[in-house]
């Protein structure tokens, strides 16, 4: 085992740093950590420049509106703030266009007849062999 281990074995670089140096590095003043540990989501812009995200929809209000057709936006989800939309490294407002509730199927009864249902023809059944 003891020459297994003198051959396959990786000293460290740097016997402080561990094995890859700068690994485990302190976190400096311009790194964000709101916005390191935010959930990404990439969506495309549609010709209104309007986009659905988690069953809303939302459109964006940039000042320049002919750039952003069809062009693909990042979404930042923070917990506890609203999310954050950019595209090209620049966040951009949005407006909430359109909030779609989500509301269960209705579970119906056997016996009940479905709504736009037609009764069949007079004198035959609802279905022919």
């Amino acid at each position: 085992m003891t020459t297994y281990r003198g051959i396959f074995s990786v000293f460290p670089c740097d016997p402080k740093m561990g094995r890859f140096p700068g690994y485990h590095r302190p976190t400096r003043e311009e790194d964000n950590l709101e916005r390191l540990f935010a959930r990404r989501a990439t969506r495309k812009l549609s010709k209104s420049l309007s986009f659905q995200y988690e069953g809303v929809l939302y459109q964006l209000e940039p000042t320049f509106p002919n750039r952003f057709r069809a062009t693909h936006v990042n979404i930042l989800k923070r917990i506890g703030k609203p999310i954050l939309i950019e595209s090209g490294g620049r966040e951009h407002p949005y407006s909430i266009w359109e909030m779609a509730p989500y509301s269960k199927p209705k579970v119906l009864d056997s016996k009940q007849p479905l709504a736009g249902a037609r009764d069949p023809p007079m004198g035959g059944s609802s279905c022919c062999y």
